[in-house]
Parts: structure tokens; sequence; C-alpha cells
């Protein structure tokens, strides 16, 4: 992994140096772009006509999530409450203002692709015209290096997969600090890169990016930016493909999360099939 240690360096260093000199221009236009998404934030994910079920993101976390989405319907989709809504709607302005102060960091020979819609791989199950599973994903950002720009040695590699999150100021010291990767993830970020960074675009390396939601101007703080091992992404993905098999049209498989980690404040607070699910 020490070969792209310079990306996480780096990818902090242009973020800084961005915000230190904001491009107004540049941050309205990625606001234009956060507005619509924000506006979806409020839309009703309680019924079928809300999108697919089953995302990379969404409903993988534990094998009983896509099982029961899949039996009970809407019954089980549920609505998040108005602070769920909240918080994502200030992610949404966040992922914006990250990514003008990056672009606006970034040197000569790197460029940069913003919410880029790729394919799924190709175990990820197709479509059964049901709307079920999704046909494609979006990655939050795409850094690429020509050759020999930064100075940097050829085993740095050329291309980086970046997802970028907002946390409190607790989420936001935990994700500089721990293997967070090997712990509990009730919220799909690691099934979300096992499945980005597999088929489709080759990338070098997978990193999360957080910003301090809190307070994402302080000067002395700036990205915790987190190379995901490769390990643990190969783990996670064969995990998914074990849980997507059947298309969660078999037997019930079980609280699959509660049993690989025992009790957990996502099972109690956070699963969207808490309800319906009986440990």
């Amino acid at each position: 992994m020490s070969n792209y240690t310079i990306w996480s360096h780096a990818i902090d260093s242009w973020f800084k140096e961005g915000r230190a000199t904001t491009d107004p221009a540049a941050f309205d236009a990625y606001m234009k772009d956060t507005l619509a998404s924000i506006g979806s934030c409020w839309e009703s994910r309680g019924d079928e006509d809300s999108g697919p079920i089953v995302r990379p993101s969404t409903n993988l976390s534990c094998a009983r999530q896509g099982w029961l989405v899949r039996k009970h319907g809407s019954e089980a989709r549920g609505e998040p409450n108005q602070s769920a809504r909240i918080t994502w709607a200030i992610g949404h302005l966040l992922h914006g203002f990250v990514y003008s102060c990056i672009e606006k960091g970034l040197p000569e020979g790197f460029t940069m692709e913003v919410e880029h819609t790729r394919q799924l791989p190709d175990w990820w199950p197709e479509d059964d015209g049901s709307g079920f599973f999704a046909k494609q994903g979006h990655t939050d950002l795409v850094i690429r290096r020509e050759p020999g720009a930064g100075g940097w040695p050829d085993s740095a590699g050329h291309s980086v997969l970046v997802d970028v999150k907002s946390s409190n100021e607790t989420g936001y010291r935990n994700y500089g600090t721990s293997e967070f990767w090997n712990k509990p993830d009730g919220f799909g970020y690691m099934s979300q890169l096992a499945v980005y960074s597999d088929g489709g675009d080759a990338y070098d390396a997978t990193f999360l990016a957080a910003v301090n939601r809190n307070n994402p101007g302080a000067q002395r703080q700036g990205l915790h930016v987190r190379q995901i091992p490769q390990t643990r992404l190969v783990e996670e993905r064969e995990r998914l493909q074990r849980i997507l098999a059947d298309r969660f049209e078999g037997d019930d498989p079980g609280p699959e999360f509660h049993e690989r980690h025992g009790s957990s404040f996502y099972c109690r607070e956070f699963c969207p099939v808490r309800h319906l699910c009986e440990r």
C-alpha cells in the first residue's frame, strides 16, 4: 500500500490549497448541480417509483436486508426521518465544496471526473425488468495522472477512485485514526467501494476522503484521506457475490450482519428493515 500513500497526502494538500483560494465561479458551478441532488433528499423512498431498491450502497450491509425487501416490497422500505434527510442534504453541499476545492488545487498533469456514471461488474445481478437491482452506479471522484506528472514514480499509479464522506467531529477523527474498514459497516461504504473498484475502469488504488461536517473550513483540518486495503475490497466483493447469488429469492439468510459483528447500534437504530427483522 505504501506506493500509493503519496495520493493521500496530495489529495488533502490540493483540497487545502483550493480551499484557501476558493474560486466563487467554480464553487457556484458545482452548487448548481448540487441543488438538484438536494431536492432528491426529500423525495419519497417508501414507494416503488423511488428507484432501484438494491444498489451498491443500499440494502447490502446484511443479506437479510435485500431478502426482506424482496419479500415485503414497499412495506419494507420505510421512510427516512427528517434528521436523516437534512444530513443527506448537508452531505451533498459538502461534496460540491470538496470537489471545487480539489479542482482548484489540482496541479498540471492531473485531471478529475466528478459523479461519474459507470457500469456495474459482470457478477452484479442483471435487471429482470422489475427495477429491483440498480443498472448502473455513480462514483464520487476519479483522479487521473499523466505519466511523469508531479514528478511521481510510475509505481504511484495513474488513476485512483475516491469516495467522499462528510462526518461529524467524532466520525471525522475515527476516519483519520482507525482501521474503519474492518469495523461493522452498516451504511454500505465498503460494499459500495468493493463494487465500484471492480470491473470496467481499472483503478490503481481506492480511497475514502472524510470531511468534517461540523467545521469544514477549519484551517488546521483538511480531508482524512485513507487508502482501503485491496484485501478488504476483495473480501467484501466475495461476500457480496455470495449473498447476491440467488437474487434474494431463496431461503431467509438470517441476520447475517448481526452474526458477523454481534450486537450493533446499527441494527437497533439505523437498519431500514429493523421493524421486520426478528433476531
